[in-house]
């Protein structure tokens, strides 16, 4: 009895052991995902602060932050507008997070 039991118990050790290690790759892939994709918000807001480009941010409670990025960290970007500075958290930030913002004629430079 206590020989089948100790099968039993390897066996289940075992199958944990790969349970484990399938567990700790996804996280692994699944924190790659995220630094890259924060990396490359992180370039893209970078990019449009260089310009002083317009842009528009969505957040994930479906709430759109519009102006141009004056300040970008790892964690947060300030939108400026002509009405307020906005900071919106990039943990919040949408997946189809950003896009160059439609400018209404009456805002553009002559």
């Amino acid at each position: 009895m206590t020989d089948d039991l100790l099968r039993q118990l390897t066996a289940w050790a075992a199958d944990q052991q790969i349970v484990e290690a399938a567990a700790s790759r996804r996280r692994q892939r699944s924190l790659q995902q995220q630094a890259e994709e924060s990396s490359t918000l992180v370039g893209m807001l970078v990019d449009h602060a260089e310009r002083g480009t317009t842009v528009a941010v969505r957040t994930m409670r479906d709430v759109t932050h519009t102006g141009v990025p004056v300040a970008v960290a790892s964690d947060f970007v300030l939108l400026r507008n002509n009405r307020l500075d906005i900071f919106v958290r990039l943990a919040d930030v949408a997946r189809d997070y950003l896009r160059a913002a439609e400018i209404p004629r009456t805002e553009r430079a002559v």
